[in-house]
């Protein structure tokens, strides 16, 4: 990266030094507003990158889930639950074209799954469970996944169609975890809870044990981990020395926490005690970053 010209080598220190001095001292980060929800709380929330399109249900109007365009401040559609029990998860295809949901069940009133094409509104087809379900796309975003609570995850998965098919990869079905970033639940056993990182000499570290579910990613350039907690606190490390550089407690229920790959920002709904905001905690640019 460095020449053997003076000239350059003395431009590159100036113009690289402001974000050099940024990575070794890394200062606080902050966390703006960037769009009132017009809601309270949250029963679902998913988020494209790449449209810029949020979807998101609130307890207080539980049977409708609000597609909005975030860049444009816009409320893009509202689907209404199939059921009465209301919208309790949302996930969206690694593609953005589509994206599932399912709403709980009661007592005589069966969970629902949807599939539905983020740009027509059309719904492709529905399913119904006793119990409460999870659903996961794979890959490809042509084929799901559906787990009931019990007895377990179904042995087939339904492609764009609806149709069943038994012959599938458990792999490609991949959730927030991975191989560097996971999180252990005591339901899900095999040691103590928490989230944990294994960095780059291959040591694991613990570092919160109460992530809110998968709330969790790693940035882009896997400089950074940004995690939601039970304990209605939102958290950021850099994963260079695991220095924690942000970590503030929000509202008054657990709140969400995704990230935004494009604008390289984690996004976090906050919880119920007035109008929900989505707001941003945007990274540090370092000079490594622009190579």
């Amino acid at each position: 990266m460095l020449s053997k010209a003076p000239a350059f080598v003395a431009s590159f220190f100036i113009v690289s030094m402001p974000f050099l001095l940024a990575s070794d001292n890394p200062k606080p980060l902050a966390m703006v507003e960037v769009l009132d929800l017009k809601g309270d709380g949250v029963n679902a929330f998913a988020f494209y990158s790449v449209s810029r399109q949020l979807f998101i249900s609130h307890p207080t109007a539980n049977t409708d889930l609000n597609q909005w365009d975030i860049d444009k401040k816009a409320l893009l559609h509202t689907y209404r639950s199939p059921s009465p029990a209301g919208w309790c998860e949302v996930q969206i295809s690694h593609d953005g074209k589509f994206f599932v949901a399912s709403t709980s069940s009661a007592m005589n009133v069966a969970a629902k799954v949807v599939l539905i094409d983020t740009s027509t509104h059309q719904t492709l087809f529905t399913l119904a469970y006793k119990y409460p379900v999870s659903v996961t796309f794979d890959v490809t975003g042509k084929f799901l996944w559906v787990a009931p609570s019990w007895p377990g995850p179904d042995p087939f998965v339904y492609d764009l169609e609806g149709k069943k098919h038994r012959e599938f990869k458990a792999r490609d079905f991949v959730g927030a975890g991975s191989e560097q970033l996971w999180d252990v639940s005591e339901r899900k056993g095999g040691g103590r809870p928490g989230l944990f990182f294994k960095d780059s000499k291959g040591e694991v570290h613990r570092l919160d044990p109460e992530p809110l579910n998968s709330n969790y990613a790693l940035s882009k350039n896997g400089k950074y981990i940004g995690t939601s907690t039970w304990g209605q606190r939102v958290r950021v490390w850099r994963t260079s020395d695991l220095k924690e550089v942000f970590n503030e407690k929000i509202g008054t229920h657990p709140v969400f926490t995704l990230y935004d790959s494009i604008n390289d920002q984690f996004l976090v709904v906050d919880g119920v005690g007035g109008n929900t905001q989505l707001r941003a905690i945007s990274l540090p640019v370092e000079a490594s970053d622009h190579k």
